[in-house]
């Protein structure tokens, strides 16, 4: 799913299986929802769908409050490759609300990207936060479980 130049697009409530290819925001595209998980995943496929928002793209997606996926934004499938991308960059707006969990993932997060939500979880293989970005992680208004000391690891 591409979005360029200004585009938006609004998600009900729901699970959205993207199967390969690229969630892509740039240009000024906005893509919102409440209630939506989006799971990124390789069915039918060889690759695995990635995301990559940049260039003033919109990101405004809150997580589901319960069902399966309560509390997840989005999911990356188990059986991702290691290092798949996932680009959240630039100048984009975000506001994720609720993890960001693709365990095999390459979580960038770069530039001015930063989130007006209280919660956002990042959890990946890899997270690397450069430039100005930042993130919150208080959930307690959230169904997303909080993070504990035997789960994470920095590193540099």
């Amino acid at each position: 799913m591409t979005d360029n130049a200004g585009a938006t697009v609004t998600l009900n409530p729901g699970i959205y299986y993207l199967d390969g290819g690229d969630l892509s925001l740039n240009g000024g595209a906005t893509l919102t929802g409440t209630g939506v998980t989006l799971v990124f995943t390789s069915h039918n496929r060889n690759d695995y769908a990635t995301a990559s928002i940049n260039g003033n793209g919109t990101l405004n997606l809150t997580a589901p409050q319960s069902g399966p996926t309560a509390g997840i934004v989005m999911f990356g499938d188990r059986n991702m490759p290691v290092g798949t991308s996932f680009k959240l960059n630039g100048s984009s707006s975000q506001y994720l609300g609720g993890a960001v969990y693709v365990p095999s993932g390459a979580i960038q997060y770069a530039g001015e990207a930063a989130t007006s939500t209280t919660c956002t979880q990042l959890i990946g293989n890899t997270v690397t936060f450069t430039g100005n970005s930042s993130v919150s992680v208080n959930c307690s208004s959230y169904k997303t479980k909080p993070f504990s000391a035997l789960i994470v690891r920095l590193t540099s």
